[in-house]
């Protein structure tokens, strides 16, 4: 892994930091089942993957009680490539040992999050992962939908050591043969900081 940071001056209330990362398996392994459903078509690949990312973080500070004001915007780009061979196949697959299969596949997020009150946070994400989705698999083509999925965020922080964080998430999911699954999601956690952190090192 290797990656790239850069960072900046933009002045006292601004911040911003641009990465460029890499990441590569050259011993990777994969077992996939086509259907997950346990019959003879299950196949066993090795070979090796890479993966690119960008990635940028902007933060203004606007001097407000509690984060009141604050800013922060946060996206990422990820490109994944994979080169493997199959190394072990059922008799139902139609791929034989020795196949060489491969795919490309992209991803990205962007963030947005404002401190609308003292200790109040909103947040909107959204993520896509597939506009570049191509698998070549025993001879054959394929060329897959995307997915995606938007968050909305609320949080609380009570304290500098913990927050309450409320999300909804909605997500149109594309399977391998095109069809999509609505998906909807609630989610509430809390995150407590134990020790030493920011603000509060003893």
């Amino acid at each position: 892994t290797l990656f790239l940071k850069a960072a900046p001056y933009l002045g006292e209330q601004h911040s911003l930091q641009l990465g460029l990362s890499w990441a590569r398996a050259g011993q990777f392994q994969q077992v996939l089942d086509e259907d997950e459903v346990a019959a003879d078509d299950q196949f066993a690949l090795e070979g090796h993957q890479t993966l690119w990312g960008l990635d940028m973080v902007y933060e203004r500070d606007a001097d407000g009680a509690d984060g009141a004001g604050d800013l922060e915007l946060v996206a990422e780009y990820l490109w994944l490539e994979k080169d493997m061979k199959v190394t072990g196949a059922d008799a139902g697959v139609e791929v034989v040992a020795g196949d060489r299969v491969s795919g490309r596949q992209d991803g990205v997020y962007v963030q947005a999050l404002y401190g609308v009150a003292p200790r109040w946070q909103v947040g909107l994400r959204h993520e896509v992962v597939g506009l570049k989705n191509e698998l070549k698999e025993g001879g054959e083509h394929l060329s897959l939908k995307d997915s995606q999925r938007t968050s909305l965020v609320l949080s609380y922080r009570p304290n500098a050591a913990s927050r309450l964080r409320l999300q909804l998430s909605s997500a149109d999911i594309h399977d391998e043969d095109g069809a999509k699954t609505r998906l909807e999601q609630v989610s509430l956690g809390y995150t407590v900081t134990l020790g030493s952190h920011e603000g509060h090192a003893h």
